[in-house]
């Protein structure tokens, strides 16, 4: 696995890269809690998930939004990262890919938070972009989230993220069947040591993205027109997901009636954390058949 450090205006961003071939790259997009080094890199059995789509033949990227993991710390006395900014970072690590893969455009998955990243970038018609696949996207809000648990966090530029709390937030919502496996496997206790790692600057993350799930999503105020994507569109849900669950995902596919190539898939067994639960092969395998 490569490691790449990126220098732009605003700082320097960290990607990571499998290289497994093919001949568009395809950059994967973290939510708003973990760092893309740690929730995609991780190795779970001997394998990440970026490793297991090098493996499905993708040439892989992750990248580390400003205020997480290993990329650059924006100052603030209050909330920082916000979509507009992430955007920012997005754009300057497609420079990066294209220039270092000598490719013409790239696939954007987005997960969480990160869809709503890549579907903001694609809204805006970037000749660079030739893909865009959604996971376990965000939406409009039905019922409250579970990360606006303590409202007065949101007045700070980052928030504390503890290694136990999200290992059980995780296991917590998994289908008894599934915790079993992922318990037996140690894949929580993996996800854990990852994330306690001093290195891996997961210990915190920034609040920008609270506050757009409390006056955006959860105000009935996308952050993005899903009509304006003009690139083809694959949008995935785990059954079980209880925070951006079917019945909401559903509503954003319904956005887009008109598409020309959009469609749905759901996942039964998988949760809001599938990219570090045994159904992630169903993903790499989806995604792999869609981009070709």
């Amino acid at each position: 696995m490569e490691a790449h450090d990126v220098a732009t205006p605003a700082g320097t961003l960290h990607l990571r890269r499998v290289n497994g071939g093919g001949h568009v790259p395809t950059l994967f997009l973290h939510g708003s809690t973990l760092p893309a080094s740690v929730a995609l890199a991780t190795p779970l059995d001997g394998a990440s998930y970026l490793d297991l789509h090098a493996a499905a033949g993708r040439d892989a990227w992750c990248l580390d939004f400003r205020g997480f993991g290993r990329s650059f710390r924006p100052a603030g006395t209050g909330p920082v990262t916000f979509t507009p900014d992430a955007v920012d970072d997005l754009s300057a690590a497609v420079d990066h890919v294209l220039a270092a893969t000598g490719a013409a455009a790239i696939d954007l998955v987005g997960w969480s938070w990160g869809s709503t990243v890549a579907a903001t970038f694609a809204t805006r018609g970037d000749a660079r972009l030739r893909r865009l696949a959604l996971l376990a996207p965000q939406w409009l809000r039905d019922t409250p989230s579970p990360l606006l648990k303590n409202p007065a966090v949101m007045a700070h530029a980052y928030r504390t993220v503890g290694a136990d709390t999200v290992a059980e937030r995780w296991v917590g919502s998994l289908p008894s069947a599934v915790a079993q496996v992922v318990a037996v496997k140690g894949w929580d206790a993996a996800l854990k040591a990852a994330l306690a790692d001093p290195a891996a600057g997961a210990g915190e993350a920034p609040n920008g993205p609270l506050v757009e799930i409390a006056e955006r999503w959860s105000a009935g105020r996308p952050v993005y027109d899903p009509k304006a994507i003009g690139v083809p569109v694959r949008i995935i849900v785990g059954a079980d997901d209880p925070e951006t669950p079917p019945r909401t995902v559903r509503k954003l596919f319904a956005e887009l009636a008109d598409h020309p190539d959009a469609q749905y898939l759901e996942i039964a067994g998988a949760t809001h954390f599938v990219p570090l639960e045994p159904k992630r092969t169903a993903v790499v395998d989806f995604v792999a058949a869609y981009l070709g």
